[in-house]
């Protein structure tokens, strides 16, 4: 019911019907995913930030919830918190496009250029059709034209 809520855009009674399934089934770690991405949906960074690490809590190995905590992660500035986490789910699941896309932009938005391109190719074998790695890709050379510019200027 929580998911069919969430078509409707009716986050809180989704999140309600969630937090039912959990005290009813404690270890439901779906439930906590879902909370997490309604949360996160509502720009609620630290309620979803507490229902991923509950999920990775019972089941540590799902890469989903590490993507989608670096995700939340990121949307609080905790950049390399961010990465750790987008590259543990590319440990626990490599051909993770989404994970390794991610990583990238964090990558890029701490300078680190080289190993953000890098990733969103690693992505973009995965997912060749992604317009969003694309996108991510071709923002690494302009993101990189504004970081060297002005030191071409002053040469």
């Amino acid at each position: 019911l929580g998911i069919i809520l969430l078509h409707f855009q009716r986050q809180e009674e989704a999140i309600a019907r969630f937090r039912k399934a959990l005290s009813i089934k404690p270890n439901y770690v779906a439930a906590y995913v879902n909370i997490g991405n309604t949360m996160q949906s509502l720009q609620n960074f630290d309620g979803a930030i507490e229902n991923y690490q509950k999920a990775l809590g019972i089941h540590p190995s799902l890469p989903e919830a590490h993507n989608n905590l670096g995700v939340a992660l990121r949307s609080q500035n905790r950049f390399e918190e961010a990465v750790i986490r987008f590259e543990n789910a590319i440990t626990l699941r490599p051909t993770y496009a989404d994970a390794s896309d991610n990583k990238g932009v964090v990558l890029l938005e701490l300078g680190e250029l080289d190993e953000a391109l890098a990733c969103h190719y690693q992505a973009l074998l995965s997912k060749p059709d992604s317009a969003t790695i694309h996108y991510n890709i071709g923002n690494v050379p302009v993101s990189y034209t504004k970081l060297t510019l002005p030191t071409i200027i002053h040469v």
